[in-house]
């Protein structure tokens, strides 16, 4: 079961964008060849260099081992990418 897992990361990433960026959070689910994407991204400046704390460590363990996905996090927008 996936559900779980999802909740989380998307709890985790809903509450950074929050946190510590600015402006309007963006949330998107959608599917994309076969794969769902969770993409959530606000206006801020983003993370990009900065080290990751506890909660984006998880999130990758949770996408790469129980997800069997991808995590990307490109400026304010973090991306997460499994099968469908």
């Amino acid at each position: 079961m996936r559900l779980l897992p999802l909740a989380l990361v998307f709890a985790e990433l809903l509450q950074n964008a929050l946190e510590h960026g600015a402006g309007t959070v963006r949330i998107e689910l959608a599917r994309r060849d076969g794969d769902v994407v969770l993409a959530i991204a606000d206006e801020g400046a983003g993370a990009d260099g900065a080290p990751s704390g506890t909660g984006l460590s998880i999130v990758r363990a949770l996408v790469a081992d129980e997800l069997q996905g991808s995590f990307a996090c490109t400026g304010a927008r973090t991306e997460v990418v499994f099968p469908a």
